[in-house]
């Protein structure tokens, strides 16, 4: 269990390898809450984020950081797909 203690208080090692698949952003939050949860293990993501206001750094460690920041702060962007139809089925 020391171990552990000791893992999460460590600083992120700038020149740690992960997998792609390893490197993941992960934004949690849930109705109960006005604070949302992000995990970020991607260098360049956790230094942008960093640089944010309103975002602070609630746990990091080699791995990747864990920063909170107020849920009306979260914009999750959709896009409207269009259809375009293919030459060869105008032809028809």
């Amino acid at each position: 269990m020391g171990r552990l203690k000791k893992e999460q208080n460590e600083p992120l090692i700038k020149h740690l390898k992960l997998k792609a698949e390893e490197r993941e952003t992960v934004i949690q939050y849930d109705d109960a809450s006005n604070i949302a949860t992000i995990w970020c293990s991607k260098k360049d993501e956790i230094e942008k984020l960093k640089r944010k206001k309103g975002i602070k750094v609630v746990e990091e460690h080699k791995y990747g950081t864990r920063f909170e920041i107020d849920k009306k702060e979260i914009k999750i962007g959709t896009t409207q797909r269009v259809r375009r139809v293919a030459k060869r089925q105008e032809a028809k």
